[in-house]
């Protein structure tokens, strides 16, 4: 796991080396800057998990090429592809997947990306062909930024660093309208205009010396469109490829069916796993289910359960702080604040690597919002703009409405599967802040569909995978683990389990929903005592913002300095903290989060 930083232009190798030093936590291991040339340099900070010798420190060079890799991630098959390499004559000097990605790229070029089974995110050097290569995993479990205008070319991990070596950046009022309205950015928005994120399974070649885009595409990993219908779900198989070579880890354990799933097989395979939870200094039983039932399902499969209570008061906001710092770029899912202190405890405890449930949802079906989608499933499709607009305007009080427009709404249109996701309106975020723009929604996952099948729940899961898992949960879960330099790992997102649980939803007409598919695997989860909801580390957020006055007034305040928010409205959001309006409270910690991250920005 590693930051990465570099790119082309007169004297750039001074700023990279100057700002290397902001991927530290990214890996705290090792740090090198080297210049290719007297105008390329690249540069990366690693944290050693594979191959943890000197030797497979980075930037990487190919001494028979000069070719350049800086490479973010983990490979799971790389053994397998270092053996095909071997095997053609391929000479290695490390045991590690960033000479394995290096001696792929210089052998197949951008081809061999498509192999790459877990989560990535790199810039290569081709030496011959004078080309950059920057690609992500078809998951965006990895970020991946860049600016590219004139002469100069930067990429990097993180988007404040490549802020800072530009000095001056023009704020993105697309990227505000999207957070304001679904609480995230969509990839390629980032919060400066000329910075982009390069996109989830999104491959880009440019000519270094005129740095013109040569080649921009997407790809579909291999084995995600090869595996049969007759392929097991193998979940035993995701989790030893995550875990190999480690003596400890710890596990995330929500008391969730995913986290327990793993929970089981650590067990069945005797895996030196240590489980966390997260409680809170509350009476309401709500914000404490996952912990109870963590602990309860810990104390049966005998495994120790540790407890991380959340703080309150000054603590609380130095976790929100760091939060906003650590993210980036605004995310106003409060469950991140929560994440902040549980991962706070896991590092401390000397763990660097630390594996979780996320992505099972998506690919077993387990969101509320599917099985709210199947009971319209037998409906036409519908393209209407009618429906559209009574579909997205969701500041409308006619919820009947609402709600027989989403009915009739072709699957295939954008507004469907905003209409689930948007927190606000456009209409309702318009009154706070005029003139807002409309920001593009790119309709990843569609191309599933010629592998899977067609339908309203599959589209929506197809999407909510490649957007929402990849922008929004993925992007929390990297920035958070990474801030205290630890690997996240996810065995659900395998690709061979992507695949076969896509493949046996199909067989079902994606009609066994809630899980049924993955419940069927392990009956004995019925048996512990899991959550039969969806909660995911619940957040007091109305309790935040009551007792915490100073905190909304501080925030709002630095808020004013950058956004012409309207005096009246801005006024009733914040009365939301004490009227109790639920809809008005999430937008006012839409607005904390933001005025936190402007504040980080100085």
């Amino acid at each position: 796991m590693c930051g990465i930083l570099g790119g082309k232009s007169p004297k750039l190798s001074n700023e990279i080396r100057k700002y290397i030093a902001d991927l530290h936590r990214r890996g705290p291991d090792n740090k090198n800057v080297i210049d290719v040339n007297s105008e390329i340099v690249f540069g990366a900070t690693r944290l050693a998990m594979t191959d943890p010798h000197p030797r497979s420190n980075q930037p990487m060079v190919d001494e028979e090429t000069g070719n350049v890799l800086v490479f973010n991630g983990e490979i799971y098959n790389y053994r397998k592809l270092r053996d095909e390499l071997v095997n053609k004559g391929v000479l290695f000097k490390t045991e590690s997947d960033t000479e394995v990605v290096l001696k792929s790229l210089t052998l197949f070029g951008i081809s061999s990306v498509s192999r790459f089974q877990g989560m990535f995110a790199f810039a290569f050097y081709d030496n011959n062909k004078a080309e950059f290569v920057l690609a992500r995993d078809y998951l965006g479990k990895k970020p991946l930024y860049y600016y590219n205008h004139g002469s100069k070319f930067i990429f990097s991990s993180q988007v404040n660093t490549i802020r800072k070596i530009l000095k001056n950046s023009e704020l993105n009022m697309k990227a505000i309208s999207s957070y304001l309205q679904i609480g995230y950015l969509l990839d390629p928005l980032t919060m400066y205009n000329q910075i982009d994120a390069v996109g989830p399974g999104k491959i880009m070649v440019l000519d270094s010396r005129s740095l013109a885009l040569k080649v921009e595409k997407e790809f579909i990993p291999n084995v995600v469109t090869s595996l049969e219908s007759s392929n097991p779900i193998d979940i035993k198989q995701a989790l030893l490829d995550r875990t190999y070579g480690h003596s400890k880890f710890a596990l995330s354990l929500s008391g969730g069916v995913d986290s327990t799933i793993l929970a089981l097989e650590c067990v069945k395979n005797k895996l030196p796993v240590e489980v966390y939870t997260l409680a809170w200094n509350s009476d309401k039983d709500k914000y404490n289910f996952d912990s109870i039932n963590a602990e309860r399902i810990a104390n049966e499969l005998g495994i120790k359960c540790r407890v991380v209570l959340m703080p309150d008061g000054d603590k609380f906001h130095d976790f929100l702080t760091s939060y906003v710092q650590a993210m980036d770029e605004p995310n106003a899912n409060p469950t991140g604040v929560s994440m902040m202190a549980l991962y706070n405890k896991i590092a401390m405890d000397g763990h660097r690597l630390v594996l979780t449930g996320d992505g099972a949802d998506e690919i077993f079906g387990g969101y509320p919002r599917y099985s709210k989608t199947l009971k319209f499933d037998f409906l036409p499709e519908l393209s209407s703009t009618i429906f559209k607009n009574m579909a997205v305007d969701k500041g409308l009080n006619k919820k009947y409405l609402t709600n027989t427009g989403i009915s009739f709404l072709s699957s295939k249109t954008d507004e469907f599967w905003l209409f689930w996701h948007m927190l606000s309106s456009q209409k309702k975020i318009s009154r706070l802040l005029p003139d807002l723009q409309t920001f593009d929604i790119h309709p990843l996952g569609m191309e599933l569909t010629e592998i899977f099948g067609e339908g309203r729940v599959a589209s929506l899961m197809f999407r909510d995978l490649r957007t929402w898992l990849s922008m929004e949960s993925n992007r929390k879960l990297d920035r958070i683990s990474m801030w205290f330099s630890m690997e996240a790992r996810s065995p659900f997102q395998s690709e061979q389990i992507v695949a076969s649980a896509y493949n046996n939803m199909a067989i079902h007409k994606f009609k066994y929903v809630n899980k049924e598919v993955l419940l069927d695997l392990y009956p004995e989860v019925a048996n512990l005592p899991i959550n039969r909801q969806k909660h995911g580390f619940i957040s007091p957020l109305g309790h935040w913002m009551r007792t915490m006055p100073n905190l909304v007034e501080d925030s709002l305040k630095v808020l004013l300095n950058f956004l012409p928010l309207q005096t009246r409205e801005t006024g009733r959001i914040i009365a939301s903290a004490k009227n109790g309006n639920y809809d008005d409270m999430r937008i006012l910690w839409r607005l904390v989060i933001l005025g936190e991250w402007f504040n980080s920005q100085n």
